[in-house]
């Protein structure tokens, strides 16, 4: 009975282990940031502050405008103001997005 039950620690203990690496990983990939022109509103809604019709608003004006060129550009959606702004200033990034127009 003891094998078994040392053998139930060690892989108890081998799990805790590779939970504590994929989730550091998991972590670091948490904290990268958001590209504005490749994400989805799903993503979005995500970002502390925005919620579904903020989504949509932003993934609108995508549609109308093109790429965003920088994150101050996310200021011309309706309901970001500079607060927000602010505040999702460090959760996003632009990139272009490799689409072809």
């Amino acid at each position: 009975m003891s094998a078994l039950s040392t053998l139930s620690r060690t892989f108890i203990l081998s799990l805790f282990c590779v939970s504590l690496f994929f989730g550091t990983t998991v972590g670091f990939a948490a904290d990268s940031k958001l590209n504005l022109n490749t994400a989805t509103a799903t993503q979005l809604e995500s970002l502390k502050g925005i919620g579904p019709e903020l989504a949509e608003r932003i993934m609108d004006y995508k549609k109308e405008n093109g790429d965003f060129k920088n994150i101050q550009a996310l200021a011309n959606v309706k309901g970001i103001g500079d607060k927000k702004l602010a505040m999702l200033k460090d959760s996003v990034m632009v990139k272009k997005s490799s689409k072809k127009k």
